[in-house]
């Protein structure tokens, strides 16, 4: 088996990596629009009761309801900007992985040419010295 073509299991195996990798990393991305998304509503949440406890016709009982579920709100977002960090954590290793398995799929296509063409010019020099010594023994058969 040619050098070249010896490496196709290993560059199968590091394609796999590479797009299970792949697949992890837009994995952690959609989690991370997810959880963006859900901050942004909690926000939009959190404006709307703002502008809900600020209007005319608000009694203290709810004001005081609004206010417990506006902190109610604001633990929420305290979390959920928590877990957009972790996650944004968690997407940026994916994508390092990716990165990584990715060079690691190109080294091994760069050696597999680097090694096809080596051979290439093995064999082309090998022709071309066996058709010298044809040309030789059919020039001394001549004579």
């Amino acid at each position: 088996m040619k050098p070249a073509a010896q490496l196709n299991v290993v560059l199968k195996v590091n394609q796999a990596k590479e797009a299970s990798a792949g697949r992890y990393l837009q994995e952690c991305q959609q989690q991370c629009l997810h959880a963006e998304q859900q901050l942004q509503q909690l926000f939009k949440f959190q404006i709307d009761y703002q502008q809900q406890a600020t209007g005319p016709h608000v009694n203290i009982q709810q004001l005081q309801m609004m206010s417990n579920f506006l902190s109610q709100l604001g633990k929420a977002i305290e979390q959920q900007q928590q877990q957009l960090v972790a996650m944004t954590r968690q997407w940026q290793q994916a994508r390092q992985q990716w990165q990584q398995a990715h060079q690691e799929t190109r080294k091994v296509e760069q050696l597999q040419a680097r090694l096809a063409a080596s051979e290439q010019v093995r064999l082309t020099r090998r022709e071309q010295r066996l058709l010298d010594e044809w040309v030789m023994v059919r020039q001394s058969r001549q004579h």
